[in-house]
């Protein structure tokens, strides 16, 4: 049996006002249950199991014991999960792998376990489960609300969790279910199964990374262009949601950074993949993108400008007290920002975009029945399609390279964006290309963006240091700070310029690495 199912991480608050829900008492068919369940999972000294993608586990359910095992079919994506499972009632609490029903995965599995299994996890949790019914797309699904504990290695953690399982239905329609009766706040996809995170605890190697950030997508399989666009969507908002929940829950500063850095990512993709998958489809999701970035970079450039700029400043003049005060107050700002946008942030239904992007993926939300190109197109051949993408942008930062000697300020801001755009998708394509030519041709952008970089940092500082609400605004020692800064800011611009048009030139002549 295939178990088609979408896990999502709660937190206390959310958790009560699931459970309180008229959504979920809506959508119901019939009373809910609560059981209580206790699983081990077993597994060799080896790990063998689990490095085939393997989870063996003993339930007990009421009474009696129930064995199962589930073989993973990849990585959990934005917390939906797809394993087959295969499971059986045993006489006790013990394995005993003669019960599997299939000839060559017993044999298979009995091999793995030959050096001897042992219990290496175990979960202890209360289950509350209802059939939900959609009745816009005729799904049911089996919500439940786990609640208990993991452990392994003799450490314990809770865990609070959301488990959608569809019974009929399209995957998709899990997203959609979850949009109408999760409450509003930041989206936490479990990344790992129950038993991972059980063995996380004693295992480091299980265990996912604390910061999230963008990962390669491996192209080189696929055919056509909308299964790459599904592939390259999936991982940016696998890479955004849980940098949009750091926004909202920690004042880490990797939240906001990673979040506009992920929602780029996501634009970037789409205005690579229009063409084929059609504007107008994706200009909603492309718009959501952008405001919620927007609401990010409010935080980040506040970020940049108290940690990186001002602190750097401060440790050069330690004796001055103006740079200390400038830094105090755009902390104080800082902190106002952070609270307006995670308020403005869950006011709306900003908050929810990694379920709505998400569920558009999976649903692909693109097909146009009405559109009878548009098959020939999402089935093109990838390789021309990417390269027809590349080369639209490299004529794009080629056009300002042309003039460069000659660029204004707003048009050297303009290549920036381009360059940094031109990046992103060699990034996305690169598992099409030669691997020497990208390392190559990424070296020469890096030394590119260095000087932009400086550009950049310029005109933000300046932009909210000269602002008639600027922090510091009211203090003479702070402003003679912020005056420094600048004129040092913009001095360090134009210094780099001149490097900028060689690296450019340098960057010109090494020419497209798809080419």
């Amino acid at each position: 049996m295939k178990e088609i199912e979408l896990k999502i991480a709660l937190d206390k608050t959310q958790e009560r006002r699931l459970r309180a829900s008229r959504d979920v008492k809506a959508l119901s068919e019939g009373s809910a249950r609560t059981q209580s369940l206790w699983s081990v999972y077993y597994d060799t000294d080896d790990h063998a199991l689990r490095n085939e993608g393997i989870a063996l586990r003993l339930r007990r359910e009421g009474r009696s014991w129930v064995q199962t095992l589930k073989i993973s079919n990849g990585a959990m994506v934005n917390g939906l999960s797809q394993p087959d499972e295969i499971e059986y009632p045993v006489e006790s609490q013990q394995i005993d792998l003669t019960r599997i029903p299939n000839h060559d995965l017993r044999e298979h599995v009995m091999g793995l376990a030959r050096g001897g299994l042992q219990p290496v996890a175990e979960t202890r949790f209360r289950r509350t489960s209802r059939v939900l019914k959609l009745p816009a797309c005729g799904a049911s699904v089996e919500f439940a609300i786990d609640k208990g504990t993991l452990a392994s290695g003799g450490t314990q953690a809770d865990f609070i969790e959301a488990e959608l399982e569809l019974i009929d239905g399209a995957p998709s329609s899990l997203y959609q279910l979850a949009r109408k009766i999760l409450p509003k706040g930041p989206v936490r996809f479990a990344v790992l199964s129950k038993s991972q995170r059980a063995l996380a605890l004693s295992d480091p190697e299980v265990a996912p990374a604390s910061l999230r950030k963008a990962r390669p997508v491996d192209l080189s399989k696929l055919r056509s262009v909308e299964q790459a666009a599904i592939a390259v969507f999936s991982e940016g908002v696998a890479h955004a949601a849980p940098n949009i929940a750091l926004l909202l829950d920690s004042d880490d500063i990797n939240g906001p950074h990673q979040t506009r850095v992920a929602l780029r990512r996501l634009r970037s993709a789409m205005s690579a993949f229009r063409t084929a998958l059609g504007r107008g489809a994706l200009e909603p999701m492309a718009q959501k993108a952008q405001i919620l970035g927007g609401e990010a970079g409010r935080i980040r450039d506040l970020d940049v400008l108290a940690d990186e700029i001002v602190a750097h400043e401060a440790e050069l003049h330690p004796g001055e007290p103006g740079f200390q005060r400038l830094a105090d107050a755009i902390h104080a700002r800082r902190d106002v920002v952070r609270e307006d946008v995670r308020k403005s942030l869950l006011a709306s239904d900003l908050c929810g975009f990694a379920l709505d992007m998400a569920g558009f993926v999976a649903s692909r939300a693109w097909v146009n029945g009405a559109d009878h190109g548009q098959t020939e197109r999402l089935a093109q051949p990838l390789m021309p399609y990417a390269r027809k993408v590349l080369d639209k942008r490299w004529k794009s930062v080629a056009a300002w390279g042309a003039r460069i000697d000659e660029l204004t300020i707003d048009e050297r801001h303009e290549m920036r964006k381009d360059v940094k755009k031109l990046r992103y998708l060699v990034d996305a394509f690169k598992s099409l290309l030669e691997p020497e030519r990208v390392a190559g041709f990424n070296r020469h952008v890096k030394l590119l963006q260095k000087a932009f970089g400086a550009l950049n940092d310029s005109a933000m500082a300046e932009m909210l240091l000269l602002a008639p609400d600027a922090p510091g605004r009211d203090d003479a020692e702070a402003q003679r700070a912020a005056g420094r800064i600048i004129g040092r800011l913009l001095a360090e611009s134009d210094r780099l310029w001149p490097g900028a048009i060689k690296d450019w030139r340098s960057l010109a002549d090494f020419g497209p690495c798809w080419r």
